[in-house]
């Protein structure tokens, strides 16, 4: 199902962008931003659990589902022709959970899955850290999600949030390599050195942390970019990562957008000053076309009935030349 789209019916495969070399994956959280890193140029896309949740609930007390990140990933990959990677966060619960999870996002088109190792259920106090479960049932977790594919070409990537100590980070990384999966995901911004996180340490000795662990796993390593816009894309490909997701990039553009108009707007009702500052990028005809716009007019005219210009034309109603 990895391959399958309902624009154009194909859409190339997440294992074969990675095997064609480096990759930059824009984050999402509904078809319309989707939509948009499509005709901005992007390839693939990074759908975001943390992006998606506060946009559906805005409040972290609420847990989302399995069944509303498949609908909502069905939804996206609908709407566009590039593969995206899906957060499957811990998988929804216990075995029998990642199992199906796995088989519902793969059946609603996504192009891989990434599986973490924090407990279940994930807590979302603002505290910043969850504590990791033990190697063999993360490894579990991962060999289950390979147990679920139907599609070879579907990715699993498995993903570690360990700030134990690199050289965990690095170990539970090459277990999951060891156990089959893909892609490595080590959190390696989160991760503690001499009691000091990596993303607070100078950026030259951060990149110098990053190269070390890159170079210690066995297998292609994705990362996040676009957090603390320390370092481009491209510096992350210099320091080894072979995949670079962008989770958050939208959606904090979205959010300030928004603010910063409806501020405004709740003053005059226009918003002026905003859109004079940030005109639209997209014309009226591009807004109409990437919504599909000349996709339905086609499809009424084909399928719908409506009457020709021809025929309208004609005061009887009577069918014109060449009808019947």
């Amino acid at each position: 199902m990895s391959g399958t789209t309902g624009q154009t019916g194909k859409r190339p495969s997440l294992r074969a962008q990675l095997e064609d070399g480096w990759l930059l994956s824009a984050g999402c959280f509904d078809a319309w931003s989707a939509k948009l890193a499509e005709h901005v140029g992007f390839s693939s896309l990074h759908f975001s659990g943390g992006a998606f949740h506060t946009s559906q609930f805005a409040y972290a007390g609420l847990v989302y589902t399995m069944p509303e990140v498949a609908s909502q990933v069905a939804r996206i990959t609908a709407a566009v022709d590039i593969p995206m990677l899906a957060d499957l966060d811990t998988g929804f619960g216990g075995v029998e959970d990642i199992l199906r999870a796995t088989r519902e996002l793969e059946r609603a088109g996504a192009g891989g899955i990434h599986i973490e190792d924090v407990p279940f259920p994930i807590t979302r106090d603002g505290s910043g850290g969850t504590g990791v479960i033990p190697k063999s049932e993360a490894v579990g977790r991962v060999k289950a999600a390979l147990a679920a594919r139907t599609d070879p070409d579907f990715l699993i990537v498995g993903r570690t949030d360990s700030t134990i100590s690199v050289d965990d980070l690095i170990e539970r990384s090459n277990l999951f390599l060891e156990a089959g999966a893909d892609v490595a995901f080590p959190l390696v911004r989160a991760v503690e050195v001499d009691g000091r996180r990596l993303a607070e340490l100078p950026p030259p000795e951060r990149l110098e942390w990053y190269r070390r662990i890159v170079r210690e796993i066995d297998g292609p390593v994705v990362t996040v970019g676009g957090v603390d816009r320390t370092f481009s894309a491209t510096q992350l490909r210099d320091a080894g990562f072979t995949w670079v997701v962008v989770p958050l990039v939208a959606f904090n553009a979205a959010t300030a957008a928004m603010t910063l108009a409806l501020r405004e707007a709740l003053e005059d009702g226009r918003a002026d000053t905003y859109f004079t500052e940030h005109p639209n990028p997209l014309k009226p005809a591009q807004y109409m076309k990437l919504i599909g716009y000349d996709r339905v007019a086609e499809h009424e005219r084909e399928f719908g009935g409506t009457a020709s210009a021809d025929e309208s034309a004609r005061p009887d109603g009577r069918p014109g030349q060449g009808e019947s």
